[in-house]
C-alpha cells in the first residue's frame, strides 16, 4: 500500500525530516519549488521528482536539476499514470 502526503508549506515538509520515492512539485506554486527541490535532493537523492507546471522557462530551470519527468500543464491523466507505472 503506498502513502501520500501532501505538504503547502515548504518549511512544514522539511521539518517533517521524512523521505519519499517519488516527488511531486508544482511550478506553479507560490515558494520556490526549484530551491526546495535542491533542498530535497541534498536530504533524498535517490528518489523520482516529477514537476509539473506550464511554462517553458520553468522546464529549463527543472531540468538543470537532473528530474526525471516534467508534465506540462493541463495534464493528462493517462501520462502522469504512465510515469507512475514505469517508476
Amino acid at each position: 500500500m503506498s502513502k501520500v502526503s501532501v505538504f503547502s508549506d515548504p518549511e512544514e515538509f522539511i521539518t517533517a525530516h521524512k523521505s519519499y520515492d517519488i516527488y511531486i512539485m508544482d511550478m506553479e506554486s507560490k515558494d520556490d519549488t526549484i530551491e526546495l527541490g535542491k533542498k530535497i535532493i541534498e536530504m533524498d537523492g535517490g528518489s523520482y521528482f516529477i514537476y509539473l507546471g506550464k511554462d517553458m522557462n520553468d522546464i529549463r530551470k527543472a531540468l538543470k536539476l537532473h528530474i526525471n519527468y516534467y508534465l506540462l500543464k493541463p495534464i493528462e491523466t493517462e501520462d502522469l499514470l504512465h510515469i507512475l507505472k514505469t517508476i
